[in-house]
């Protein structure tokens, strides 16, 4: 839900989200979100890993959340023996994956 939460608040207006699921040939899966918003910048690891980072200096707690988002998101990851991947699309807007192991 906080991923989708967040792809929701970036996405742009009008945006379409995308959702992918895939089972790998190891029986791990992956959630992608994808959406058409303004992507990710040049380090766009420092997203995941700082907690309270955001994207746009403008924003506040007030306008633009608290910046925990995808940090969360890493945080439930992991504590399922996963990881996140975040890129940015071809033609604008970002890729975040979730990559699960099977248990």
């Amino acid at each position: 839900v906080a991923l989708l939460e967040n792809a929701c608040r970036y996405a742009g207006s009008g945006g379409r989200l995308r959702c992918e699921t895939e089972q790998l040939p190891n029986g791990n899966v992956v959630i992608r979100v994808l959406d058409r918003g303004p992507g990710f910048p040049e380090d766009m690891q420092a997203v995941a890993v700082n907690p309270f980072w955001r994207g746009d200096p403008s924003r506040s707690r007030a306008t633009g959340g608290t910046g925990l988002g995808l940090s969360v998101v890493r945080a439930i990851a992991v504590a399922h023996g996963g990881h996140l991947e975040l890129a940015n699309r071809t033609g604008g807007g970002a890729i975040v994956a979730i990559y699960l192991q099977r248990e």
